[in-house]
């Protein structure tokens, strides 16, 4: 659930214009001048007294006619600007208002901008309990809301406004964002009116869902993402307490029942209401208990009569397999061990392979828990990598190279399966490091020339960079010929690959994993040269650049510093270039090479120094 923006419709009705998009013309058009006015009154009001006045009387106004008042595209937004200068008694009794009765169906299934509010309040109330500002009221509020919305829970999260707004309440509740696992930053801002977001969505390959519906895009960062959140299924990954309890478990009460669970398969299966219940198992990820009934809940009452049918047609249902994911990653270890045997004896390659199963199937290599687990896993998929590969689906094959580098085990056997299966992709590829940078792309490594075009267009996969950073990571006995075969790379081709947004990552990470021995250091700095001012052209090639000024010697550091030079004219224009000119002093090379060593020299040194003080 990212920032929620305003849509055109909206950004019309701002403009006070009439009879477009729906959005405008809610309350009479002298009533939102009402409203314009009071917000020219507020820009020229200095004292906090009197914002708070004008702020309360204005929600009181808005009071009588709530939703038509919320619902107005103009006088929503100027009754959010008055929120941080309203008394929290006025927040509280909007929310409530909102909340309660026929109101609440209204927020949800109509206009977006009611739940907007709703949202804007649940936030502002979260901030100001957190500054110890009547904290046993909003205590109350929110126990409250959260009552109102248990009443007709179904309902309301089956609803495209109500999904958001009882996220919203959820991550609140918690006090954590709940809707994207425990990665996500807390605090969020409100949620998108027109569409959703995917609370743990492992983006690789596929999109998955309508436009309503979790989108995957079409990138790795999903993948990155759970890869590295399921580096520590343990204490690191736990988010905590939860800021409100009681009123948490009074909704999961409300959900636990025999009721829910009939109901509980068209739920996984609902656009809006699979968002929500994915939030909700990342709530009760830190309490065993919540979690094993909940996952029981939604698998209709019980994990032990759970059967291999039902939960594969989950997996392989756009919707509902977002929710198995999570399932996946946050279920104790005994209940990881029962669905994962369940859901994949017999039909790993095959689940592997399906256009949204393959997700699950990442989740749950993502997340195993013992080397026996992993072992089954990849005895079933190690025949059949090549035809994953192929098929785009290697991110599977990335979450195996990355459960085998957690638990430590299999590392030599998954790199040495890996490198066969991207050898035998064939075709015009010169190798397996090829093969990978060039995986699911037209034109293969070899083919692509110095101008293959701008910076991030160079035609590197993503996903293939991904696997070769997961292959490098791992200890030397399984990445030595990975490392070997990249640094034989023709220098034009390692140019062209460090280039690249995901590229430069490859070779950082090959450059951190050979530090020790200068010589292949050095070996591959030599190589890039020539290429160090097109690969700082962004941000992560700005960031390899200055891994690689730090790890290079005297000279090699004057050759990078000496091209950067040469193409300082576009650096400067860029977001991170000026600093990358101003960490290898290359103002100062302009002023003659030995004032520009000299720098280097006294700036190393300092560098030490401070790393023996505060190491």
């Amino acid at each position: 659930m990212g920032p929620r923006s305003r849509s055109q419709g909206e950004s019309r009705a701002r403009d006070g214009r009439e009879g477009e998009a729906g959005f405008s013309g809610r309350l009479p058009k002298d009533e939102v001048q009402y409203y314009e006015e009071i917000d020219k009154q507020l820009s020229k009001l200095e004292d906090g007294e009197e914002q708070r006045l004008l702020a309360d009387n204005a929600f009181e106004q808005a009071g009588t006619q709530l939703i038509e008042a919320t619902g107005d595209g103009v006088v929503s937004r100027v009754l959010e600007k008055l929120m941080p200068h309203a008394s929290t008694q006025a927040l509280i009794d909007m929310l409530t208002a909102l909340t309660s009765g026929e109101n609440l169906a209204a927020v949800c299934t109509g206009a977006p901008f009611p739940s907007h509010v709703a949202e804007k309040i649940l936030i502002l109330l979260q901030s100001r309990a957190r500054a110890g500002e009547a904290p046993e009221q909003i205590e109350q509020a929110l126990y409250s809301t959260t009552e109102s919305v248990c009443g007709d829970l179904q309902a309301v999260i089956t609803t495209r406004h109500g999904s958001f707004l009882s996220r919203r309440l959820l991550s609140v509740l918690v006090g954590r964002d709940v809707t994207s696992g425990p990665s996500a930053k807390a605090a969020p801002g409100p949620s998108v009116a027109g569409g959703g977001s995917d609370a743990a969505a492992p983006e690789v390959e596929e999109e998955k869902g309508e436009e309503a519906a979790p989108k995957r895009r079409k990138t790795v960062g999903g993948l990155a993402s759970k890869l590295e959140r399921g580096s520590d299924t343990s204490a690191a990954a736990s988010a905590g307490e939860v800021d409100h309890p009681e009123a948490l478990q009074g909704l999961l009460a409300s959900l636990l029942t025999d009721d829910f669970a009939v109901e509980a398969a068209a739920l996984c299966r609902n656009t809006f209401a699979a968002p929500f219940l994915q939030s909700l198992l990342w709530a009760c990820k830190d309490n065993e208990e919540a979690t094993t009934q909940l996952v029981s809940c939604l698998l209709g009452g019980t994990m032990l009569n759970v059967t291999p049918d039902q939960l594969q047609q989950m997996m392989q249902d756009k919707v509902a397999s977002h929710v198995i994911e999570v399932i996946y990653q946050v279920v104790p270890d005994e209940a990881f061990q029962k669905l994962s045997t369940t859901g994949f004896k017999g039909a790993m390659v095959h689940l592997a392979s399906h256009a949204f199963a393959n997700f699950s199937v990442q989740a749950a290599l993502s997340s195993v828990r013992r080397p026996a687990q992993l072992k089954r896993m990849f005895q079933d998929l190690r025949p059949h990598l090549a035809q994953l590969l192929r098929a785009r689906r290697g991110g599977v094959v990335a979450a195996l190279l990355a459960g085998a580098r957690r638990l430590g085990t299999l590392e030599a056997d998954a790199a040495a399966a890996t490198w066969a299966a991207a050898g035998a992709l064939g075709g015009e590829h010169a190798g397996p490091v090829p093969a990978l940078l060039s995986l699911d792309r037209p034109v293969p490594l070899a083919r692509l020339g110095p101008s293959a075009g701008t910076r991030g267009k160079s035609g590197l996969s993503p996903l293939g960079t991904a696997l070769l950073i997961q292959l490098l990571q791992l200890p030397v006995e399984a990445s030595g010929q990975w490392a070997d075969a990249l640094a034989a790379l023709p220098p034009a081709q390692l140019r062209l690959v460090a280039g690249d947004a995901g590229g430069c990552r490859v070779v950082e990470t090959y450059l951190r994993a050979v530090q020790k021995s200068g010589k292949k250091v050095k070996a591959m700095l030599a190589a890039l040269r020539g290429g160090w001012a097109f690969a700082a052209q962004g941000g992560s090639g700005a960031k390899f650049v200055q891994t690689c000024f730090d790890l290079a010697d005297m000279d090699e550091k004057l050759a990078i510093a000496e091209e950067l030079l040469k193409g300082r004219q576009a650096l400067v224009s860029t977001h991170h270039g000026p600093r990358l000119l101003a960490s290898c002093h290359v103002d100062t090379l302009r002023r003659g090479r030995e004032a520009w060593m000299q720098r280097v020299a006294t700036a190393s040194v300092a560098r030490q120094q401070f790393a023996d003080i505060f190491a």
